[in-house]
């Protein structure tokens, strides 16, 4: 699903994610936007000792996973709408589907890759991948929606 919009982006990688989410902490969870090519994206986080996402009994809660991809997508979005000079578009996590946590312990940097594989009128799917160094910790698919009339701006 290759779009016209793989060379059109004038906005510098990495981008900071405050720049292109509405989202704000603790409910900002990802650091930055790394890659944006096409129907993919990539994001890096750095999960923080004191993160509402960490339960000291055990660890890395599952969710964070799901909303790191889900916030990935999010930003693509809004890399998007700056590159376009356009306002940001409202979007909602709707569904989750074939997830594995396979590693929830990791405390360094990590890497979220996103692609999108399907999409018709507002609701997107995207396969999503969040390794650790080169170890994958949680596969997903994640279901969106935004607001393609966008009456208001999040």
């Amino acid at each position: 699903m290759t779009d016209d919009r793989e060379h059109k982006h004038p906005i510098s990688l990495p981008c900071p994610a405050k720049r292109l989410l509405p989202h704000r902490p603790p409910m900002l969870f990802i650091d930055s936007l790394i890659m944006r090519v096409g129907d993919k994206a990539t994001a890096r986080v750095k999960v923080p000792a004191n993160s509402i996402c960490i339960d000291p009994d055990r660890g890395i809660l599952p969710e964070f996973f799901v909303e790191i991809m889900a916030q990935t997508m999010a930003a693509a979005n809004g890399y998007d709408a700056l590159s376009e000079k356009r306002e940001p578009r409202n979007g909602f996590l709707v569904g989750l589907d074939k997830f594995q946590l396979l590693e929830k312990t990791a405390r360094e940097t990590m890497r979220i890759e996103i692609t999108k594989t399907f999409e018709f009128g507002p609701v997107k799917i995207i396969e999503g991948q969040v390794f650790c160094n080169d170890k994958v910790l949680a596969v997903g698919e994640v279901k969106v929606w935004e607001d393609l009339e966008n009456k208001e701006h999040r």
